[in-house]
């Protein structure tokens, strides 16, 4: 699907594609470990770094089919401090850093 897109174009979308899918599942990881889950930060996925968050099934996705995921942050919900208002909290990190980006 990216393929049929300008060699220029792919050399811009790409790496905006893996910043952007590492920020969205950063921001999940963040906000657990706000709420008291340390277990995203003990796997190294509270992090920026793209390898930490891409998942390769879905990074091949991306290139070929046009859509895809990254590795989901895991949350360990007894360490959360109000496990029900937290994980709606966790929950809705990921697409408040889509806004962010937009």
């Amino acid at each position: 699907m990216l393929f049929r897109l300008p060699p220029e174009a792919l050399v811009l979308l790409i790496p905006t594609l893996m910043f952007a899918l590492s920020f969205h599942e950063f921001a999940h990881a963040w906000m657990a470990a706000k709420c008291g889950d340390t277990t995203a930060a003990r796997m190294g996925r509270l992090s920026l770094n793209p390898m930490a968050h891409l998942d390769m099934m879905g990074s091949l996705m991306i290139l070929f089919v046009g859509f895809g995921w990254a590795k989901p942050v895991p949350v360990d919900t007894r360490f959360l401090q109000n496990p029900r208002t937290d994980m709606m909290k966790v929950a809705a990190a990921g697409p408040a850093a889509n806004l962010i980006l937009a």
